[in-house]
């Protein structure tokens, strides 16, 4: 990204040659990079995935066109001193080195980023639902705590707990195993909500894990 990029090479052979195993070392990693991104594209159905692996693609192209260039280049001024990159070779050279590392980096990280953020949407929504179920938790679980081996949490533990979702469906199977124990239990409607609200969480995780067991 230097001023002076065209002026990078040395009229020397000796030079050229320890500088090409370089050139040609992460040429071969950008061409085996893309075979393996180009592979597991075909078989990646999520397009956050199939995203990320063109990006990784294109980034190791980049790196690719790079290294040719520059190969050539040094050849190019081992055999005449005086040349000088053309205009166009040394825009291509600035537009490789700066589109390279953008892809890669992304590429990298959009995978992770997007299951990052659902994991934490997914964490709060059943964080709230742990929040508004406690208390009837609480109250109905009250006369037969033998049911429970869910531990009492106090209102920063609800906040701060590590997988909400886990203390969600015990408490929901413990509310309902009081249901049937006792079924003659006051329920109001909002009360009625909250449980088919944690139901459907609870049978969600359920498939889920189904399937990846599957």
């Amino acid at each position: 990204m230097t001023q002076n990029i065209s002026q990078s090479y040395i009229a020397r052979w000796d030079y050229t040659a320890y500088a090409s195993t370089t050139w040609v070392t992460i040429a071969l990693f950008s061409v085996s990079v893309s075979y393996a991104c180009l592979t597991d594209l075909r078989t990646q159905s999520r397009p956050v995935t199939r995203s990320a692996l063109s990006l990784m693609i294109l980034g190791c192209l980049c790196i690719l066109t790079y290294a040719v260039n520059s190969l050539i280049g040094a050849s190019q001024t081992a055999l005449d001193p005086n040349f000088v990159l053309p205009e166009w070779r040394e825009s291509v050279q600035r537009l490789v080195l700066l589109v390279a590392p953008i892809s890669l980096g992304v590429g990298l990280g959009l995978t992770p980023s997007a299951d990052g953020l659902a994991a934490a949407r997914k964490n709060y929504r059943d964080r709230v639902l742990l929040w508004k179920i406690t208390p009837l938790w609480q109250r109905l679980l009250a006369d037969t705590p033998e049911l429970s081996i869910e531990r009492e949490l106090s209102p920063l533990q609800l906040l701060t707990v590590r997988s909400p979702g886990v203390h969600l469906y015990r408490r929901h199977v413990e509310i309902r195993d009081s249901l049937l124990l006792r079924p003659g239990q006051a329920l109001s409607p909002a009360d009625l909500a909250v449980i088919d609200l944690a139901e459907a969480r609870t049978q969600a995780r359920t498939t889920a894990l189904a399937g990846v067991t599957r």
